[in-house]
């Protein structure tokens, strides 16, 4: 895009933001239209009488890819977006009795049960057989893409790729309770790890490397930093502006239906949305070309996404960020075919252990994601549904923490496709098993 081209930007997280900033920097005319009232899409911060929440990201890992985004830029990103290690970053709490800690080092603690020295062992083996793929991807995937160059540089992992996530846990990991605990750190990907290709292990052997981060005001000060250089650079950022369409004539995209601001002409359209969201809602139906057109009715989905926000008048006497609440080892299977009835299991987050400042003075925030059912359609999950179930995913959580509740918010499939519009919901688009 060479010269002073129109570029118009659909969404302001981070993705177009980053984008949006670079082009700017490139000296083309940037308008990025967000519908929401907020930047940073699935990567921001709610407040509410003093508590400050996450959207949707938690933490920061790969920090070295935000380095490269602002050092792309001219900015030096330590100076305008500081990130804080996160140095107790999860604790597993098994069926069987046993706390499984995973430690910044990378370290492990086992109590109740098993050798925690067998188990540091294994966890260096874990991050010495898959970090050099990591840092090999990490290197490719700032680079303009080129086919030839992803097959020469992970050509020699390809055996990596043809087993399980669980298959490669029973090889590498020893001890029964610490290969619970982490099938049970995957299980954001929403896919039993007997079904997960191995390569879901690469996000675990970088949390082990390379640790957590989040920035002392929450994720929401990454889209800040993004567009403080956005505008810096000449771009434009316009919120409360949802675009209805992606204008098509002849053979090219002349520009944006945006609610509130009519058509506005452009010489190219960047959607910075999902594939899915894009071809399904933002193009013409009759524009989309036919293979286009089934890629998005088969594709297959992420996991949902059901969580409850709270605050909490009281702090919470406990020095990990994420909580896994799991079944036994023999059992973990059951984490990843949940019944809606039946809360048991779940992951609590409690930011405060390491951020107090993100509740008022003497105050703690909780979200918790209990594993239930994720695989249905935004629309199954009704008031009573979902009233039932964060008052089954309180009861859990009250197992073991105090909870004096100030504040209560609760997230849903339909809070994530109608207010964050992510394709039916789905927060991480693809599921981990499309293919290619």
């Amino acid at each position: 895009m060479k010269g002073e081209k129109t570029i118009l930007i659909v969404g302001a997280g981070v993705a177009g933001l980053a984008a949006g900033a670079f082009l700017a920097k490139q000296g083309c005319r940037v308008k990025i239209f967000e519908a929401q009232d907020h930047l940073g899409g699935c990567c921001s911060n709610t407040t509410l009488e003093g508590y400050t929440f996450n959207n949707g990201a938690m933490t920061v890992i790969m920090p070295g890819l935000l380095d490269h985004v602002f050092a792309r830029l001219g900015v030096e990103r330590a100076a305008l977006l500081p990130l804080d290690r996160i140095r107790a970053p999860q604790r597993s709490f098994l069926g069987n009795g046993v706390t499984v800690t995973l430690e910044d080092g990378p370290g492990v603690r086992i109590e109740g049960g098993g050798g925690t020295g067998q188990a540091v062992e294994d966890l260096r083996r874990l991050v010495q057989k898959w970090a050099p793929l990591y840092r090999a991807f990490a290197d490719l995937v700032v680079r303009p893409f080129s086919p030839a160059a992803w097959i020469s540089r992970l050509g020699r992992y390809l055996p990596l790729f043809a087993r399980t996530a669980a298959a490669e846990l029973d090889a590498l990991i020893r001890d029964a309770n610490l290969r619970a605990a982490l099938a049970g750190h995957i299980a954001y990907a929403g896919v039993d790890p007997r079904r997960l290709p191995a390569p879901s292990l690469l996000a675990l052997a970088v949390m082990l490397e390379e640790g957590y981060f989040m920035p002392p005001g929450g994720m929401g000060a990454i889209p800040q930093a993004l567009a403080k250089a956005c505008e810096g650079f000449g771009g434009e950022i316009i919120l409360d502006a949802k675009v209805k369409r992606i204008e098509v004539a002849g053979s090219g995209v002349t520009g944006l239906d945006v609610e509130g601001h009519g058509f506005v002409a452009a010489d190219a359209v960047l959607s910075s949305a999902s594939g899915m969201a894009t071809f399904a809602w933002l193009l013409d139906p009759q524009r989309v070309p036919a293979v286009m057109a089934r890629k998005v009715r088969r594709a297959p989905l992420s996991m949902k996404a059901f969580y409850i926000q709270l605050g909490l008048a009281n702090r919470l006497e406990i020095d990990s960020h994420l909580n896994y609440i799991l079944p036994s080892p023999a059992e973990i299977h059951h984490y990843f075919s949940p019944v809606d009835a039946q809360v048991k299991w779940g992951m609590y987050a409690v930011p405060t252990a390491f951020l107090p400042g993100l509740a008022p003075a003497g105050g703690s925030i909780v979200e918790i994601s209990p594993a239930v059912r994720m695989d249905e359609a935004p629309d199954a999950w009704t008031e009573a549904r979902v009233e039932a179930l964060a008052e089954a995913t309180l009861a859990l959580l009250r197992q073991s923490q105090p909870l004096d509740i100030v504040v209560r918010r609760v997230r849903t499939p339909c809070s994530f496709q109608d207010e964050m519009h992510l394709y039916q919901g789905a927060i991480y688009g693809l599921s981990p098993l499309a293919s290619p």
